[in-house]
């Protein structure tokens, strides 16, 4: 190669290489399209799927896009890449980083971690989902909780000493879910159905504290947890009347 020609492989690296100027104004123009329009991609629009591999990156004429592998092949040059999960999915027990709070230090390294993330969330979607069916929970994605809390622990017990329930309704603990305050008279309790030992889920509900009390008898409670799931003002006397039609429907 000529000293010319070396000259100007040089010049197009430093072209390609964008500078401290350019990637302050990128990482910034990219936190403004991941707020405004995160959820297609910036290219040909389509939405991105649940679990996929979005890239983020410029374009030839210089526009800051984050798309997915449909568009990726479009970019000038990628700045990082990243996995999209829906809304309504969430994850506990883990978070996006080396553990350190730095970069990742090589691009293999990056997607090494995306792929591990990417299988923790399809093996958690698959527990879930499996959760929701036998659960009688059609159209809802429940929040599985891996790590240890107080009303694990205390649900826990609680079926294990009541073997002949898969209802419990109970107060709310403290930081068990991020909900909006409540007005006086006003306190939020949980309804449990345990699916099976060890699998249970977690409906929020609204209770006005100087109601009627429902008994703790479990097809009450069994009626009150299928009704939380579609009505958002639920009354007692349709709790009483599914409920005497479970206790109809019950083997003799």
């Amino acid at each position: 190669m000529s000293r010319r020609e070396k000259d100007n492989a040089n010049a197009d690296q430093r072209q390609a290489t964008p500078s401290r100027q350019q990637r302050r104004r990128f990482e910034r123009e990219l936190r403004k399209l991941l707020k405004r329009d995160g959820d297609y991609c910036s290219i040909c629009r389509k939405p991105f799927l649940h679990n996929s591999n979005t890239y983020c990156g410029q374009t030839e004429d210089g526009k800051v896009a984050s798309v997915g592998e449909c568009c990726k092949a479009k970019l000038a040059w990628i700045d990082g890449c990243g996995l999209y999960l829906a809304p309504g999915h969430k994850y506990e027990g883990f978070g996006f980083g080396n553990g350190t709070g730095d970069l990742y230090s090589s691009p293999e390294e990056a997607l090494a971690a995306r792929q591990t993330f990417q299988e923790i969330v399809s093996a958690r979607d698959e527990i879930a989902a499996d959760m929701a069916h036998k659960g009688g929970f059609h159209g809802v994605i429940p929040y599985l909780c891996v790590e240890d809390s107080p009303w694990k622990t205390d649900d826990k017990n609680w079926f294990k000493n009541h073997p002949d329930r898969s209802h419990r309704l109970r107060p709310m603990f403290p930081g068990e879910m991020q909900l909006p305050d409540l007005p006086p008279g006003q306190e939020w309790h949980v309804i449990v159905r345990q699916v099976e030992p060890g699998q249970r889920i977690r409906l929020p509900i609204c209770h006005v504290t100087d109601g009627p009390a429902l008994p703790d008898i479990e097809p009450m409670l069994h009626a009150l947890c299928d009704l939380a799931q579609r009505d958002k003002v639920i009354k007692v006397k349709d709790v009483a009347k599914l409920a005497l039609k479970y206790v109809a429907e019950r083997p003799q």
